[in-house]
């Protein structure tokens, strides 16, 4: 859905607006749509902040998972402050460069 914009009129009170009712089932599905982005009926436990994403709750995981075939992309440096433990294979197309702990339990292809 695209976001809904209720329709203030030109002046107020001139008549030209959504009427109250219109003006909030917009309301309510913008928020609809936004709850359900970030959690269903409740808000997720993510916290975006600049550029930063982290959680509500102490000791919980990210997970990024893009479903069947989809691929998870991160374009330019990336680093990495903790351990990378991979369960299956992991295609590099450019170096690895580890400096920390790391547990494979699967092959590295390059």
């Amino acid at each position: 859905m695209a976001k809904q914009i209720v329709n203030v009129g030109t002046n107020q009170d001139d008549g030209t607006g959504d009427n109250l009712r219109d003006a909030f089932v917009k309301v309510n599905a913008n928020f609809t749509e936004v709850y359900s982005e970030l959690g269903g009926t409740s808000l997720s436990n993510l916290r975006f902040s600049g550029s930063t994403i982290t959680t509500d709750v102490t000791n919980t995981s990210i997970i990024l998972d893009p479903q069947g075939a989809g691929k998870i992309t991160l374009n330019g440096d990336t680093h990495i402050a903790g351990n990378i433990n991979a369960t299956a294979a992991m295609v590099l197309s450019g170096n690895l460069n580890v400096g920390g702990g790391t547990t494979l339990t699967s092959t590295i292809n390059v």
